[in-house]
């Protein structure tokens, strides 16, 4: 894998099947965070063998394990949480799992933008939109920033 990628999925998954030694709580999130800002920045420097196993590793972590797996992993979970929660270590563990939130989210957005289809969807509805920009519904402050930046991200890539 890149030398950009500084992170095991072993120890990502780790937070997922709550493994991961509590102490290591803020440094893995924070390692975690840095891994989701390369990805974003770099995606398109990365080969597609790694690119792929990132895709995995999004895909993974999104599955919850099925059978008897599953009901020992839950009940491990719950177990973990007590002593989460016991030594007060329910917002270090809360931003480790942000962290993996935003780097699947990360993953998942640099595959979409990958897929030639949406680039055409993106690129046909910009197009729309600055030749009749009086057509459709009104959009609020938050949702005309998020098309704005999407829309300089795509002229950027381009």
């Amino acid at each position: 894998m890149s030398a950009a990628i500084i992170i095991d999925a072993r120890e990502i998954k780790q937070i997922q099947s709550r493994t991961v030694n509590p102490s290591r709580f803020v440094s893995l999130g924070q390692t975690i965070h840095r891994l989701a800002e390369t990805i974003k920045r770099e995606w398109n420097n990365f080969s597609q063998e790694d690119r792929e196993t990132l895709k995995s590793l999004a895909y993974d972590l999104l599955e919850s394990p099925k059978g008897i797996n599953g009901i020992w992993l839950s009940i491990w979970a719950r177990a973990y949480m007590v002593y989460i929660k016991l030594t007060n270590q329910q917002q270090a563990l809360y931003f480790c799992l942000d962290a993996l939130d935003v780097l699947i989210d990360t993953i998942l957005d640099a595959v979409e933008r990958d897929d030639a289809g949406y680039q055409q969807v993106l690129l046909d509805t910009l197009k729309e939109i600055s030749l009749n920009p009086d057509a459709g519904e009104p959009v609020d402050a938050n949702t005309r920033e998020w098309l704005h930046e999407l829309s300089n991200q795509a002229l950027n890539e381009i």
